[in-house]
């Protein structure tokens, strides 16, 4: 039992600084992540259908590395959606839903899920 503990506390501190993962890559540490914000507008409604370019479905996820940290906020997400949106040329996403839950692979996670537009 004292090994399993020893590992435990290993295995945490080996995880450094790092609190979150992401699927969009972004590092959500860095002070400039939340410019991204400023770029893609990031919208739970939508447009007047003739006012935008549809981009494509974009998805971000954004989970927790361990139980001590805490839960990913929609804002954490938002950034994420807005990084993977800004790579497919969009300014905004709109329709955007949010989904949390505890996974197989994280203590916890939040999923947005959205439509990249041009306006």
């Amino acid at each position: 039992m004292k090994k399993i503990l020893v590992l435990a506390l290993v295995a945490v501190s080996l995880g450094g600084c790092a609190s979150y993962r992401t699927s969009s890559g972004i590092d959500l540490s860095k002070p400039d992540a939340k410019t991204v914000l400023s770029e893609v507008e990031i919208l739970k409604t939508s447009l007047p259908k003739d006012s935008y370019k549809s981009l494509g479905i974009v998805n971000a996820v954004v989970k927790k590395l361990t139980i001590f940290h805490e839960d990913p906020t929609e804002e954490q997400v938002n950034i994420a959606l807005a990084e993977k949106a800004r790579k497919k040329g969009a300014n905004a996403v709109i329709n955007v839903t949010y989904k949390k839950g505890v996974g197989l692979t994280t203590w916890g996670y939040i999923k947005a899920t959205g439509e990249a537009v041009e306006k």
